[in-house]
């Protein structure tokens, strides 16, 4: 991608134009892009039934039944329950197990198990430090943290935070 002289340039990795735009009044850069059909703003709906089970936000079929028996909602017809699945309801009621709980392996002595993360922040410290490194001890949650300018001090920093470790143990 290119903005040269309010023209805005597209293009892909060999270098290929897709698409070249100049910038409106407003100074935007209007793309109107045309397509036949794109299979992601596409639903294929098996029926009335399916048709109704995804405009009420993949409402169980019981539930749309009971709506239509009852008549709360004008124009909904009988609903059958399918014998098929739906596959968007399946993937939406997946759930993550839980962290197991006192099967983890946790340190029973100070310095037994040190965790450690590299971040970066958007905003540069006064000293230019654009990353931090942070050690934290498993058994006493005591932290050091160390500031850093490039990505790649983090092994420096390592061998600083050993090294002042070692000295006080």
């Amino acid at each position: 991608m290119r903005i040269f002289k309010g023209v805005f340039t597209i293009r892909d990795p060999r270098r290929k134009l897709i698409a070249e735009v100049t910038m409106a009044p407003n100074r935007l850069f209007p793309l109107y892009m045309q397509y036949d059909k794109l299979p992601c703003f596409s639903s294929m709906a098996n029926g009335d039934n399916w048709l109704w089970h995804m405009r009420f936000g993949h409402l169980n079929f019981n539930s749309l039944n009971a709506l239509a028996r009852k008549k709360l909602v004008c124009g909904l017809p009988p609903i059958h329950v399918p014998d098929q699945v739906c596959e968007t309801c399946v993937l939406g009621k997946n759930h993550r197990d839980t962290f197991p709980k006192g099967k983890t392996l946790r340190a029973q002595m100070l310095l037994e198990i040190i965790h450690s993360d590299l971040c970066s922040v958007e905003v540069p410290s006064y000293g230019g430090g654009k990353y931090f490194i942070t050690f934290i001890d498993d058994f006493s949650r005591k932290t050091w943290v160390y500031i850093l300018k490039n990505k790649s001090e983090a092994c420096d920093a390592f061998k600083v935070f050993k090294a002042y470790i070692e000295k006080q143990s």
